[in-house]
Parts: C-alpha cells; sequence; structure tokens
C-alpha cells in the first residue's frame, strides 16, 4: 500500500500528469482509492494506492479535521497491529519517603553495627534494609518505546505547550483558540527537525574513517547486520571445529615447525651459507632466523 500527498490534481481526468499517472497503475496493476475531494480547494491530492487484487483495505474515509489544508484520511486494514514488548521493572516510590523518617530508621540501624570493622558492604547493606522497610521495591509492567536519542528539553516543552492550547480549544471550539492552537503546532515541527540535524551532525563529526561512515549509516537506518550460526546440531557443529583445527596443524603448522626449523635443515642453511661457529655447541645456543644468517 502506498500513501502520499501528490502535486497533480488527479480530478482532472485530462490533465497529463493525470493521464500518464493512471497508465503507471495499469501498467503495475495497482488502483487508486481516493475518490473525492482531500483539500480544501475541493482538489484530489492525496492518494491510497493498492493493489488490485487487494483484499485488506475497507472503510475508507475522508474527514475534515480543520487542522490543515489537507483532510484526514481514515482506512481500516485486515490485519492485526503488533503487540509492544513488554517487560518487568522494580522501582520504589521516592515521592513518599520521609526525610526526617528515614533519618531516624538508618542512625538507629548504625547503632548495631561495629565502628571499628565497619566497611563498605555493611553501610550499603543497612542502607537497602531501611529503604526496604519504608519504600518496598515495587514490580510493574511496562511497554518498550522506541527511543528518541534527539529528543530534549526544548522538544519536550513545545508539545506540552501545543497539547495544552488543543485542549482548551476541543473544549471551547472559539476561532481564537484554533489560531493559538494552530501557532503551537507549527512550531513543534521545526524543533524537532533542528534537534534531529544536530543530533546527527554530531555522530557524523566522529567519524574518522569510511569504516565508521558506513556503520554509523548502517545503525542509523536499522541495517544491524548479524552473522548467521551454522547449521546442524551442536554435536556436528563440535566436529567442524575439531575437524578444522586438526587439519591446520597437520597441513600448515607441523610442516612449517619440521621442515623449516629442523636441526639437519638448520645446519645446512649455516654451512651452505658459510656461517662461522664454534665445534661445540649446544642446539638452544643455535637458534637463528634465517634473515640473520650471513650471506
Amino acid at each position: 500500500m502506498i500513501v502520499g500527498d501528490l502535486n497533480f490534481h488527479i480530478d482532472v481526468p485530462s490533465a497529463p500528469e493525470t493521464k500518464k499517472f493512471f497508465s503507471l497503475l495499469n501498467e503495475f496493476e495497482l488502483q487508486q482509492k481516493i475518490h473525492v475531494p482531500t483539500h480544501k480547494d475541493g482538489h484530489t491530492l492525496d492518494l491510497i494506492i493498492t493493489p488490485l487484487s487487494d483484499n485488506y483495505t475497507k472503510n475508507i474515509t475522508v474527514i475534515d479535521k480543520t487542522i490543515s489544508d489537507h483532510y484526514l484520511l481514515s482506512i481500516d486494514l485486515n490485519t492485526q497491529k503488533p503487540s509492544k514488548t513488554k517487560r518487568t521493572v522494580t522501582s520504589r516510590n521516592w515521592k513518599m519517603l520521609e526525610p526526617s523518617k528515614f533519618s531516624t530508621e538508618f542512625n538507629e540501624a548504625l547503632k548495631t553495627l561495629n565502628n571499628s570493622t565497619v566497611s563498605a558492604d555493611c553501610l550499603d547493606n543497612t542502607l537497602r534494609r531501611t529503604l526496604d522497610q519504608l519504600l518496598p521495591l515495587q514490580a510493574r509492567t511496562i511497554s518498550q518505546r522506541p527511543v528518541s536519542p534527539w529528543f530534549s528539553l526544548c522538544i519536550k516543552v513545545a508539545k506540552q505547550h501545543r497539547r495544552r492550547a488543543e485542549r482548551r480549544w476541543r473544549k471551547t471550539r472559539l476561532t481564537i483558540h484554533r489560531h493559538i492552537f494552530m501557532t503551537h503546532r507549527h512550531k513543534v515541527k521545526p524543533i524537532i527537525q533542528n534537534c534531529k540535524r544536530e543530533y546527527f551532525l554530531r555522530k557524523f563529526k566522529t567519524v574518522t574513517s569510511g569504516k565508521e561512515l558506513f556503520m554509523l549509516s548502517d545503525h542509523l537506518l536499522g541495517r544491524e547486520r548479524t552473522m548467521p550460526l551454522p547449521f546442524g546440531t551442536e554435536i556436528d557443529l563440535c566436529e567442524q571445529f575439531v575437524t578444522f583445527f586438526n587439519d591446520k596443524i597437520a597441513n600448515h603448522t607441523r610442516f612449517a615447525l619440521e621442515g623449516s626449523w629442523s636441526y639437519s635443515n638448520l645446519m645446512k642453511k649455516l654451512i651452505l651459507k658459510g656461517a662461522f661457529c664454534q665445534t661445540s655447541f649446544h642446539v638452544k645456543d643455535f637458534w637463528i632466523a634465517e634473515s640473520q644468517l650471513v650471506p
């Protein structure tokens, strides 16, 4: 399904852009579902495009909310909304803590400790027990929400003012209150865009290489790369590791040790290269790298 605001009038079939548009839809077996005005000037600009075999859209309505110059498109989708991920957290209700009562309880608990052997762990445990008596931990289930790292205090304040103005306008339905709400509404979007821009600029300024640039771009675009695990059972995986390392030792490491650095080969290299040494020596004293031999 494609939803968007087009910059030409679909309600004018004789327009060249409209003819090309419907020809393109027919070529890809698509259909356009909006056939009523979606703009205050009476034109159809906002569209919903689906395949000809569409069976998941129904109850399409166009509503004028008087908030924008474009109307609201409402549509029911024959699909289930994915449930939000939930997790359990524990916390204390710090607003219910009475400082004087906590101080009294904590001082009484400290009197039971031996000041000569008191440690940081003892103080931490005593503090934790006192808090458990006054403010026990409470478990609650929360929904995981997408993180907006660019969210700041200025965005929060602007949204609060917008929401406050919207509630007043919906309560009174006065024109002046609608204008106030629209003013606050138009302020929020530029503030969010500026905060996003500053956040991304700070992120990209820390990049020092092309690899970091691609990694950051993939992370921001949600392209997380995961290495697929091998297929098979755990026993098969272990056997593959054993075979790999056995072959590596047999074919490479052992050949390098026995072929290049054996005693006989080392002596041949010394004799051929004309190296001078004493008549009696120990092999450990003669561990000379090939690059250090006299040419």
